[in-house]
């Protein structure tokens, strides 16, 4: 008995030791993942922990990676954890959000890292959504994508009334009135995240109002990181209901895209991707990128009442090229693969940095239990009358839900990110940032006329 025990042990050991972490084999990656722990702590010659990594975009890649990939990794392994709360990617999100909130990483460091998902100077989630938006649209095919796209904005409105009047009815019973709970928590969680949403919000209540909005803002902060945690669970419960009950979900948006899209891939001549191809994909998408942003500013200085955002225009311009078949295939393939590794390997860089976009300690300083009732009646209103309404508009009910909307109630960018990766359905980015920047738009318009009541 104890040699088989011990036969146990050692296949155990030699399995860790054998196997690897997103490619990289395990005895290397724990050497790079002490490496990385000592950069991230050890303090440079001026005192200042993390300080050799400052400054270093590539090391500081590097480094948060490895302890991304160990805590996605270990998170997918966490029974319960795993099947329903997101896995891997979530668990990185919530730890590096607790040990920045909590002072467990260096500032520095947290300096750093911004450059993932700030504007300057490299903002390498944009980078990335831009890249999981033209590789999911061009790999789809024209006439389903054009198809999808008919109805969609009519969902969106549906899965804001539905948060609406849930709201409101859930914070009738706990004394709120209906203008309270309408602006307290639907247009902050319907509002398209903090930088798109809450932010101009706070501009436009303090204009209209002549009221201090810094409260308020506050409070919108706090509701809608609660909700987009929310927005994460429920995704992966969904994507769990998807898999016991598959006629509700074709991992696509429309209810016949399943069968339009394996005929789809029967049909595609073999190609051998070249860095060539890598190459051309990569700069045909930053000159569309470019271009969406020009036309986005252009917008704004025409029409400064009404703000696109460039993301929402850069959707607009994949559709285009798809549908006037501009794009050959072979670079269609190229931008596909591209996809893969952005929806695979970098997300969970990519959400440990957004993860400090969450303030996690107000998230706990803050909780209270009817407010988390509330929080979870706007999203569940969302969910239903998303899903019960899907069928009519030929969309699969789990699909829509998740796309049109936990990607309106979640935290804008990053929160689709973090919904789609719960779900298991990056390939639906393209749908997702619809919903976050022009039902974003949409928000911020309604957001105006509430404020005009006050």
């Amino acid at each position: 008995m104890a040699n088989n025990e011990k036969a146990v042990k050692s296949n155990g050991l030699h399995k860790i030791l054998s196997s690897k972490w997103m490619g990289i084999p395990s005895g290397i990656f724990f050497i790079l993942l002490a490496i990385s722990l000592v950069l991230i702590y050890l303090p440079d010659g001026d005192g200042v922990q993390g300080g050799y990594l400052e400054s270093s975009f590539l090391g500081v890649f590097a480094c948060v990676s490895v302890l991304a990939v160990f805590i996605t990794v270990i998170g997918d392994r966490i029974p319960i954890w795993n099947k329903y709360v997101g896995g891997g990617l979530t668990l990185t999100m919530f730890v590096i959000s607790g040990m920045a909130g909590y002072g467990l990483i260096p500032e520095v460091i947290q300096d750093n890292m911004n450059v993932f998902y700030n504007s300057n100077p490299a903002n390498f989630m944009e980078m990335q959504i831009a890249f999981l938006i033209i590789g999911s649209v061009l790999s789809i095919d024209r006439n389903l994508l054009l198809r999808s796209l008919k109805g969609y904005f009519p969902m969106v409105v549906i899965g804001v009334f539905g948060a609406g009047v849930c709201g409101i009815v859930v914070g009738f019973l706990f004394g709120y009135n209906p203008l309270d709970t309408i602006l307290n928590f639907v247009i902050p969680i319907m509002g398209a995240g903090i930088g798109t949403g809450a932010i101009p919000m706070q501009e436009m209540m303090a204009t209209q109002t002549q009221m201090d909005a810094s409260v308020w803002f506050t409070n919108a902060v706090v509701t809608l990181s609660i909700a987009n945690v929310v927005c994460i669970i429920a995704a992966s419960l969904l994507n769990e209901l998807g898999k016991k009950r598959p006629g509700l979900t074709g991992k696509t948006i429309m209810r016949s895209a399943a069968e339009d899209e394996a005929a789809q891939n029967e049909q595609k001549p073999a190609h051998t991707i070249t860095v060539e191809d890598i190459f051309a994909s990569a700069v045909i998408t930053g000159m569309v990128l470019l271009t969406a942003a020009l036309i986005s500013d252009f917008w704004g200085k025409l029409f400064p009442s009404v703000q696109i955002h460039r993301l929402a225009f850069f959707v607009i311009f994949c559709v285009i090229l798809n549908a006037l078949q501009v794009i050959p295939q072979y670079l269609k393939e190229t931008l596909g693969k591209v996809q893969g590794f952005f929806a695979k390997y970098a997300v969970c860089t990519v959400l440990a940095c957004a993860g400090l976009s969450i303030d996690f300690r107000g998230m706990v300083e803050n909780f209270s239990p009817v407010n988390l009732v509330i929080i979870l009646a706007v999203v569940g209103g969302c969910i239903a009358f998303s899903m019960f309404t899907g069928r009519f508009f030929g969309f699969n009910p789990i699909d829509i839900t998740i796309t049109s909307g936990l990607c309106m109630a979640n935290s804008s960018g990053s929160g689709d990110i973090m919904v789609l990766g719960a779900s298991d359905r990056m390939h639906l980015m393209p749908y997702a940032q619809i919903s976050t920047r022009i039902g974003g738009a949409f928000m911020l318009i309604l957001a105006s006329v509430f404020f005009s009541f006050l």
